[in-house]
């Protein structure tokens, strides 16, 4: 499994995001359909890795945990790299709760998604500018 995990983040489009205790190599989510999609059907993620969702500017954002089988921390993140805030240890769907009632909302042009306690271990928290290149979506969609 950890074989196919690799394969596919190094098909996928990434960047790397030094936090204070570790680098995270993030997958980019820039098209309409990749942010759909996000991590959806995954049933986990290698150490230090995750996905950045890209919009065109700083406002709410809404994810909602649809088909995702692991639970993640939501980083939801300012176009200046500023962390505004972390929804952690966010549940993964089950047959007993729908992923559409799994829902969290933050406000930034990025959201980052990674395994549920990674931000914690990689030394995020709200207020820590990251490093972040300039995103900027690939197609319309992006509100």
């Amino acid at each position: 499994m950890m074989v196919l995990l690799a394969l596919m983040l190094a098909l996928s489009r990434t960047i790397s995001v030094q936090a204070p205790n570790e680098k995270l190599t993030l997958e980019i989510a820039d098209t309409t359909s990749t942010r759909e999609y996000g991590l959806m059907f995954r049933t986990q993620l290698a150490p230090h890795t995750g996905m950045i969702f890209v919009f065109s500017d700083d406002e709410r954002q809404g994810f909602w945990m649809k088909n995702t089988l692991i639970a993640l921390d939501m980083l939801f993140v300012r176009a200046n790299g500023t962390i505004d805030s972390i929804a952690a240890d966010v549940p993964a769907e089950t047959a007993q709760t729908p992923g559409e009632e799994i829902r969290r909302d933050g406000y930034g042009k990025y959201v980052i998604e990674l395994a549920a306690g990674e931000a914690k271990r990689a030394g995020l928290h709200p207020g820590l500018k990251l490093r972040i290149p300039k995103l900027e979506p690939r197609d319309s969609g992006a509100s």
